[in-house]
């Protein structure tokens, strides 16, 4: 009887997490904006399984309407999923931290802290310069070494980058490029997807594999609107690569000059 019962609590364990997987993935294939609307509603009081209060739901609403940034690309924007939105308005710098009420400081902090963890735990490092003696830190620019989490990188790039320069072989020197223009949709983030996927693989046969997949604006890190439609690039770090920039500086293949 006991072990009956236990089996029967693991298979209502087994459904409720299949549910609420579910729930998350449909979460983050819905369009950001929707969700905080559903929030503000009642028709649910979290996302993604983050609790949300409506106050600040209303206030990430609010935000679609009077960032400068959002009004520019609002048709990227009404679709952008929390990946792209989220790190947005409850970033340190270009968000509602400076136009929520104080009783709301400290969800925001919470929130904030989520969504920064977030980032520590998909082995991805983003890009960050210091100006003023303040550390500053891009929302979408930076490096893996891991390939799943790149691509989500990928998938979480901002639609309004101005273009993006994907290296397409395994060359140390010159190697081939494909340009992806302005707007960068999902269907042109597949095909940088399948680009990085290949050329991954004939590093792999090369016996020269991947050890640092690189994501970054030509212009450097940084945390204002401008950062969301910078020109950016794909590149690609290997033992390889390094010891043919270590060679070149040490001049063994002769003068630059």
């Amino acid at each position: 009887m006991l072990n009956l019962f236990g089996l029967h609590l693991g298979k209502q364990t087994l459904i409720k997490d299949m549910k609420y997987i579910k729930s998350i993935n449909e979460a983050r294939q819905a369009p950001a904006k929707r969700l905080f609307k559903d929030v503000v509603k009642g028709n649910t009081n979290s996302i993604e399984g983050q609790k949300i209060s409506k106050e600040m739901a209303q206030a990430a609403l609010d935000w679609f309407d009077r960032s400068v940034y959002a009004r520019k690309y609002a048709n990227q924007v009404q679709r952008a999923g929390m990946g792209s939105v989220a790190p947005l308005i409850f970033g340190e710098y270009w968000g509602i931290k400076k136009t929520i009420s104080r009783k709301l400081k400290d969800e925001f902090k919470q929130l904030q802290d989520v969504y920064k963890g977030a980032q520590i735990k998909e082995k991805v490092e983003y890009s960050s310069t210091h100006i003023n003696g303040e550390k500053i830190t891009s929302s979408w620019a930076g490096t893996s070494d891991n390939l799943r989490e790149f691509i989500k990188m990928i998938e979480d790039a901002p639609e309004t980058l101005d273009y993006i320069d994907v290296t397409s072989s395994t060359g140390h020197f010159s190697p081939s490029r494909e340009k992806f223009k302005t707007p960068i949709t999902n269907s042109k983030k597949k095909q940088i997807i399948k680009i990085v996927k290949a050329v991954e693989k004939e590093f792999k046969k090369k016996g020269d594999p991947i050890t640092t997949f690189r994501f970054q604006s030509y212009y450097g890190a940084s945390n204002n609107d401008r950062h969301l439609s910078d020109p950016a690039y794909i590149s690609y770090r290997t033992k390889g690569s390094d010891k043919f920039g270590n060679d070149m500086s040490s001049g063994k293949y002769g003068s630059l000059d």
